[in-house]
């Protein structure tokens, strides 16, 4: 769908619609945490239930909300933009690098997150840093079948599906208007065009 009457985010809105969701999420997970000690599951549980909880509605409802000033109700009409279809074969081509840039990157900032762990994060609990192996080796295999399934199924499909969903209208689509731009994730998979800005305001 294209749209050449969007409106710019001002930098104080977009910085809002960036760091919320995540500020939220972060204090239900806090939160959450204490409510699980005695429940036989690894602290991860509370971080998905945090995103299922608090982050989903809050994507969801901020796109409800626009499409309610726009359209007169709760709709995504108007709101999810930038849904034009593109060859599989640029699809992929996008998907593949997009895969590999990212890819890139995170081996690149591994030593940096790890320094960063280790001096200027010391003050929080280890618990939190979810990636670390070592905290999931007492918890029973059948808690961590049921955590990890879940996570799979958060992480890989259902957040990617709407945060695809909420950028194109919120981050990217008006921090910088992209005449003739096109939504490379194209409903297939859900978060490429998250990953970059050029991404999504690529001109095919």
């Amino acid at each position: 769908m294209r749209n050449s009457n969007v409106q710019q985010h001002t930098l104080l809105k977009s910085l809002g619609l960036h760091i919320l969701p995540g500020a939220l999420t972060t204090a239900a997970f806090l939160v959450f945490k204490p409510l699980l000690d005695t429940s036989g599951y690894p602290p991860l549980l509370a971080f998905l239930l945090a995103v299922i909880l608090v982050d989903l509605p809050v994507l969801l409802g901020v796109m409800l909300v626009a499409g309610k000033k726009r359209n007169g109700r709760y709709s995504l009409e108007g709101v999810v933009l930038y849904r034009d279809k593109v060859s599989w074969v640029t699809f992929a081509l996008v998907f593949v690098g997009a895969f590999v840039a990212v890819y890139a990157l995170m081996m690149m900032v591994t030593p940096l997150s790890t320094v960063l762990a280790e001096s200027a994060f010391t003050w929080l609990p280890d618990w939190m840093f979810l990636e670390e192996r070592t905290q999931y080796q007492s918890y029973a295999s059948n808690a961590l079948l049921v955590t990890f399934v879940l996570q799979l199924v958060l992480t890989g499909v259902a957040l990617p599906g709407v945060e695809a969903r909420h950028p194109d209208q919120h981050r990217f689509a008006r921090i910088r208007q992209c005449p003739g731009a096109v939504d490379v994730s194209d409903g297939r998979v859900g978060d490429v065009a998250c990953l970059t800005p050029s991404l999504a305001c690529q001109q095919f």
